[in-house]
C-alpha cells in the first residue's frame, strides 16, 4: 500500500508540474484562440452591424473615400501593387491562424484592357495556396458581358491569378490576402478581408504587331575607354571589331579596379545623330512588359550606368534593373528615327573574352529597321533573325 501511495504521489507532482509549466507559457506568450472543431473548413458567421464591409461605398465607382482603418471594397491595380500600409503593429491571434491554418477568401475580379474597358470572355484561372499537406484548390472561370467572375476559397494568404484571351497578351499576378502593416485586421471572424472584394486585372490588347529584329545578347568591348558602334539588325559590333556594318548604338566601357571586391565601372550608351532614350519601368505582370510604341518626345540624348563599390560595399548602382526597360530612337538610317527597346538587366561587368576592355551581361532588345516607324510591339512569329520568339519578352 505504501508503495502505490508512492506511485500515486509522484503522479501527481508530474501532473501538477505539467499544467504549472502550461500556465506558465500561456501567460508568457499571450492568451491562445483555441481552434472549434472543423473552424478552417466551415462558413464563417455573417458579420454584421459595425463590422458590416457593404456599408461603405466603393471608391472606384463613387469616387467616395474609405473610412480611415477600414479595408477599401474596391482594389485598383495600383493598389495591388502598392497596398496601403499603416503604423507597425503585431499580427493579431486570427491573422497568424489563417496564415497557418487557412482561411476563407472570396473575391471578383474585373478583367479590363489597358483603356480600363472591361473585357467578356476572359478564361480567369485562380489557384488558392494551401498548406503543404493540403492539394491546390484550382478553379476556373470566364468573366461574363461585364467583365466579371467570382471565386471562393481557403487560403493560407495567398492567390495566383491567370488571366487569358484571344488577341491579348497574358496577365499573370500573385495576390497576397496578408498585407504587411495593413490598417486594417486581415483576417476576421475566419474570412480575409475585404471579404467579397473586386481585383482589377490588366489585359493588353494585342494592337498592331510589327516584323521586329529581337536578340538575346551581351556585348564585349575590347578595349577600355573607346568608343565601339553596334548594329542592330546583325547583332554585333561594326567592323572591324564585329560582323557590323552600320553602327545604330555606340558603347563605351571605363573601369578602375582597385581590388577584387572594390570597382568602379561605367557604361555609357549613345545613338546616332541624335535621338537617346527614355527608361521606364516593365510590366512584369503582362507578356507584352514594354510599351507598344516609342514616343516622340522626351529623350535623353545618352545613357550611363554605373557600379561602384568599396569591398563589401555597393556604394552606387544605377545599372538597368530586370524590372525595367529603355526605349531609344536613332537616326542612323535616313532622317527619319528607327526605334527599339532593351530590357532585362543590363549591367557592365569585366570581360573574361577581352581582359583588357570590359562587357555588358545578357540582354533582350528590339530594334525596329524600318526609318519613322515607331512600333515597337513585336510579334512573336516575325523575328527578322528568322528564328521564333514566342514569349520573348518573358526573357530577362
Amino acid at each position: 500500500m505504501k508503495r502505490v501511495a508512492l506511485y500515486g504521489s509522484i503522479l501527481a507532482l508530474v501532473l501538477l508540474a505539467v499544467w504549472l509549466f502550461k500556465g506558465s507559457r500561456d501567460v508568457m506568450e499571450g492568451e491562445r484562440p483555441r481552434e472549434p472543431k472543423g473552424w478552417a473548413m466551415e462558413s464563417p458567421p455573417v458579420v454584421t452591424g459595425e463590422d458590416d464591409l457593404s456599408q461603405y461605398r466603393d471608391p472606384y465607382n463613387t469616387g467616395g473615400v474609405v473610412p480611415t482603418g477600414t479595408p477599401p471594397l474596391f482594389l485598383t491595380w495600383e493598389q495591388q501593387l502598392n497596398p496601403v500600409r499603416g503604423p507597425a503593429r503585431n499580427d493579431t491571434p486570427e491573422e497568424r491562424m489563417g496564415k497557418h491554418r487557412g482561411a476563407k477568401a472570396k473575391f471578383k475580379i474585373l478583367a479590363v484592357d489597358s483603356e480600363r474597358t472591361p473585357v467578356p470572355g476572359v478564361n480567369v484561372e485562380a489557384r488558392f495556396i494551401t498548406r503543404y499537406d493540403i492539394p491546390v484548390d484550382v478553379q476556373k472561370k470566364e468573366s461574363d458581358e461585364n467583365g466579371f467572375c467570382a471565386f471562393e476559397g481557403l487560403s493560407t494568404s495567398v492567390v495566383t491569378l491567370k488571366a487569358s484571351k484571344e488577341g491579348y497578351y497574358t496577365t499573370e499576378h500573385e495576390h497576397y490576402l496578408f498585407v504587411h502593416n495593413a490598417p486594417w485586421n486581415c483576417v476576421k471572424n475566419g474570412r480575409w478581408q475585404p471579404w467579397d472584394a473586386t481585383l482589377e486585372l490588366v489585359l493588353k490588347e494585342k494592337r498592331n504587331p510589327a516584323a521586329l529584329y529581337v536578340k538575346h545578347l551581351e556585348i564585349h568591348l575590347p578595349q577600355k575607354g573607346a568608343s565601339y558602334g553596334f548594329d542592330c539588325t546583325v547583332g554585333d559590333l561594326v567592323e572591324p571589331d564585329g560582323k557590323g556594318k552600320a553602327a545604330d548604338l555606340i558603347f563605351t566601357y571605363n573601369a578602375e579596379e582597385r581590388t577584387a571586391q572594390g570597382f568602379n565601372r561605367e557604361l555609357r550608351i549613345e545613338t546616332v545623330n541624335g535621338g537617346g532614350f527614355i527608361r521606364g519601368t516593365r510590366d512584369m505582370w503582362s507578356e507584352l512588359k514594354g510599351p507598344y510604341i516609342a514616343l516622340e518626345s522626351g529623350y535623353v540624348p545618352e545613357i550611363v550606368l554605373r557600379a561602384r563599390s568599396i569591398p563589401d560595399v555597393i556604394s552606387e548602382d544605377s545599372c538597368l534593373k530586370k524590372s525595367e526597360y529603355l526605349v531609344f530612337e536613332t537616326y542612323s538610317r535616313g532622317e527619319q528615327p528607327c526605334v527599339g527597346k532593351i530590357c532585362g538587366a543590363l549591367f557592365t561587368n569585366k570581360s573574361f573574352k577581352h581582359p583588357e576592355g570590359g562587357s555588358t551581361s545578357y540582354f533582350l532588345y528590339f530594334f525596329n529597321p524600318v526609318p519613322g516607324d515607331r512600333r515597337i510591339e513585336s510579334d512573336p512569329d516575325k523575328n527578322l533573325f528568322g528564328r521564333a520568339s514566342l514569349l520573348i519578352e518573358c526573357q530577362p
